[in-house]
């Protein structure tokens, strides 16, 4: 169980929390204690001890004894809880098994100190009446010994049941404030061991305290009176049942009034929390979180509450995620020519499919100069919106350097020789990009194949640089007359690479027709790959055209797709020249 407060949060320091409990236990018992006094004096029990004086110092030494040994039980019930917070105290991670342990200890607490208190009583019930009566058990009647050891019995086993209920509930509200401070990231199934009282048993033991057990104990004392005071006048008999009726009574509202109490600040005050905390989610407040303090069906409440507001806030981040998502799309098709540039003679289609909102793949068609028309399709690694910010980078550094005239000295190394009327920096430009990312964004691991080329649309030759990509094909008459291999790497993994340039001449009729690994690598829905070799038969048989021959392919992977989801971003990009 990972742990992160800090330990200024410990606001409720292990000797203090020790301290607390002690003090609750002790409490608890010396209420138990006042109840057997008030209950021997009012009915002159006392009178019925052979030596009042010798009989009060015995039960004061059992009494003082079980305490002892119930404190000493607790004490070490609560060595690892103790133990974990002072480790959390000192700044130290005691582990999530340790952490999941000193849990169940600490929601155990409650259990172990009335259970430990019901014990003591239930002895010193058995043990005071025969220790303080002594041989007067033996000097009268039967029927009169049983009554007077009655009396004293269910007194002090009734004052254990008040003593053990206080000691739950004190020790059980020490836990609760304790317990979110110094587990705030615990849950209760890593303490699936602790013992649980649910609320519905929590109500029959208030109102068995409350009600059932004085009026039970009356009825019963009441019996046991009037068979001893038979041969009494009359009217001593009446003034013991009224004092006997009194003090039950007076002893049932006092203790109904500390249990309803005690009840309800176990139970109402969770509640309120929680009505509290949904406020302020149904006005947006999605930063609320409840405090998980009981191991009962209202902490398993608190605990799916926080749930749902924190499943709440992952809906909401998501929304704006996708918001996000859909504007940086939305940008991104802004850099991505909406209208392909005009060409007389020439038919251009282009069309990019992401399998994400946002693609990594690109491609862009401008003129760089009069009939000169610049063609570049590139597909960064990766996708997402990483790759979809590099697709960026690359597309406006193309734009800058091919557009740029003339070359400074520290270019020259990356520029290719090329031929008379031509400006080295417009085929070079791959060259460029490569030596800028390469050196300022080496560091991120990523890297893009491009196709760079600029066509002249006049002659149809097309001076191009293939870094690292998909060959883009020729066809002419229905038929592949070739395919523009690779010419040097990736951009952005090597720097200072002068990559070659190659020239083709596009005939009246061929179609230039570039693609992303994305077409090549389409799957069906049982994983196998559309292939180079069935691309290559679709773009025989399609329809001519720049348009058609684009649709053709793209309803050709739709087909063998079958509805299965893109692995890759797809783009399409052709070239025809018209006859």
């Amino acid at each position: 169980m990972e742990n992160s407060v800090s330990r200024k949060d410990l606001t409720i320091s292990p000797l203090r929390f020790a301290r607390a409990t002690r003090r609750a236990a002790m409490g608890a018992n010396f209420t138990g204690v006042v109840f057997c006094v008030a209950y021997f004096l009012l009915f002159r029990l006392i009178h019925d001890l052979r030596t009042p004086s010798f009989s009060l110092t015995v039960s004061l030494g059992v009494y003082l004894a079980l305490m002892s040994v119930g404190l000493l039980i607790t004490k070490r019930r609560q060595r690892p809880v103790l133990a974990y917070a002072k480790a959390l105290e000192a700044g130290e991670n005691p582990g999530r098994e340790a952490g999941a342990a000193a849990m169940a200890r600490l929601l155990d607490l409650p259990f172990a100190q009335a259970s430990v208190s019901l014990v003591n009583w239930v002895v010193a019930a058995l043990l005071v009446p025969a220790l303080t009566l002594g041989d007067t058990l033996f000097t009268v009647p039967p029927g009169l010994a049983a009554a007077r050891y009655l009396r004293i019995f269910a007194g002090v086993l009734v004052a254990g049941a008040v003593a053990g209920a206080l000691a739950f509930f004190y020790a059980e509200n020490h836990v609760r404030r304790v317990l979110p401070l110094w587990f705030p990231d615990g849950r209760l199934e890593d303490a699936a061991a602790a013992r649980r009282l649910r609320l519905r048993t929590r109500m029959g033991i208030s109102l068995v305290l409350s009600g059932l057990l004085p009026v039970s104990l009356l009825a019963v004392l009441s019996v046991n009176r009037v068979r001893m005071f038979l041969s009494y006048d009359p009217g001593d008999v009446l003034s013991d049942l009224t004092k006997l009726a009194v003090f039950f009574l007076s002893s049932s509202a006092l203790l109904t009034l500390a249990v309803a109490r005690l009840y309800a600040k176990s139970v109402v005050g969770p509640i309120s929390g929680l009505a509290r905390a949904m406020d302020k989610v149904k006005v947006g407040d999605l930063s609320v979180r409840v405090d998980v303090c009981s191991n009962d069906e209202l902490g398993s409440l608190s605990e799916d509450f926080n749930d749902m507001v924190e499943g709440l806030r992952d809906r909401e981040r998501m929304r704006i995620i996708s918001l996000e998502l859909e504007k940086g799309r939305q940008i991104q098709q802004d850099f991505l020519p909406g209208v392909l540039p005009d060409a007389p003679g020439w038919e251009l289609c282009a069309e990019l499919t992401p399998a994400r909102e946002v693609s990594g793949d690109f491609y862009d068609v401008f003129y760089v100069g009069e009939g000169l028309l610049a063609i570049a399709v590139g597909d960064v690694c990766d996708k997402g919106v990483g790759s979809a910010l590099f697709m960026a980078l690359i597309r406006s550094l193309l734009r800058v350097y091919s557009r740029r005239r003339g070359a400074c000295d520290g270019d020259r190394a990356v520029l290719s020789t090329i031929p008379e009327g031509r400006d080295e920096r417009t085929v070079s430009a791959a060259g460029l990009v490569n030596r800028y990312l390469a050196a300022e964004h080496g560091g991120l691991c990523m890297f893009a194949t491009l196709f760079w080329g600029v066509l002249d649309l006049s002659d149809g030759s097309l001076f191009y640089v293939n870094a690292g990509h998909e060959p883009p094909v020729v066809l002419r008459g229905g038929r592949a007359v070739s395919v523009l291999a690779s010419s040097g790497p990736a951009v952005g993994v090597i720097s200072g690479i002068a990559y070659p340039w190659k020239k083709i001449v596009l005939e009246s009729g061929d179609t230039l027709f570039c693609y992303t690994d994305g077409a090549t690598e389409a799957q069906d829905p049982e994983g196998r790959a559309f292939s180079r070799q069935r691309l290559m038969e679709t773009l025989e048989t399609a329809p001519s055209g720049a348009h058609r021959m684009v649709e053709g392919v793209r309803r050709a992977l739709a087909a063998y797709g079958r509805c299965a989801p893109c692995a890759d971003d797809v783009t399409l990009l052709a070239v025809k020249r018209e006859e």
